[in-house]
């Protein structure tokens, strides 16, 4: 469990890691919402929303399945912190029924400081990432709504139907792949909003199962969470998730 409070951001209470203090205080989002807390995602300093659902889910499900086993190793209310730790920082993000911020910081941006995040530099341009209705994370689904990515970088969905050839041609046409990757959601835009669909452009297309993961999970919680403000009365919704 040390290694995930060496990747906390924002500001640190009873941290057992002596060589990390508080970090990245100034994180905020468009309207100056506090999005500070959650985790960096790995050697530099980027916090990304979907892979730290995917990973607080990994931790969640581990826990419920093995809490013995934490128990044993006196890390069960240890997990439990780094859980929260994620949850927490999740709720800032939710800043109204249908925005979310995805992201804080950017790699170009942090890979020019090799520091200790502590020492960030305090005008350090750190852009907060927000899906609404203006951004829709779905828009850069493959196969729903209207503009979804039609060049997703995935070799065998850009393959043509057999029996004809699939080579290095289909990598390099403009067209729209023949197969349709449903469900898949590709990198998307860059800091400034723009969205290149073309398949050798991996900053835009590209798909992994990691993300995709999170961004799944995080779909089914949003819908689950929408289900029960339709069952439940206004009182009760507030008092559980407000």
């Amino acid at each position: 469990m040390l290694f995930y409070e060496a990747q906390r951001s924002g500001e640190l209470r009873n941290n057992r890691i002596p060589w990390r203090d508080d970090s990245a205080l100034q994180d905020a989002g468009w309207e100056d919402e506090d999005l500070t807390g959650g985790y960096y995602d790995g050697h530099n300093y980027v916090k990304f929303g979907f892979t730290m659902a995917f990973t607080t889910t990994i931790l969640a499900w581990g826990a419920v399945s093995w809490p013995e086993a934490f128990n044993v190793a006196n890390q069960l209310d240890e997990m439990h912190k780094t859980i929260k730790w994620a949850t927490d920082y999740f709720i800032k993000c939710h800043v109204k029924e249908n925005e979310l911020y995805g992201q804080v910081g950017e790699f170009y941006l942090t890979e020019t400081f090799w520091g200790r995040p502590e020492e960030l530099p305090y005008d350090m341009y750190r852009p907060a990432y927000k899906i609404n209705p203006e951004h829709p994370g779905r828009s850069y689904v493959v196969g729903y709504g209207i503009n979804a990515p039609q060049q997703p970088r995935h070799i065998a969905s850009s393959c043509p139907h057999l029996p004809k050839w699939c080579g290095w041609k289909q990598y390099r046409k403009n067209e729209s792949n023949p197969q349709i990757l449903y469900g898949a959601l590709v990198s998307g835009p860059n800091e400034n909003d723009e969205f290149l669909d073309i398949r050798y452009e991996p900053d835009y297309t590209n798909v992994r199962i990691d993300y995709n993961a999170g961004f799944t999970c995080v779909l089914a919680k949003l819908l689950q969470l929408h289900s029960w403000r339709s069952c439940m009365s206004p009182f009760s919704y507030d008092r559980l998730f407000n």
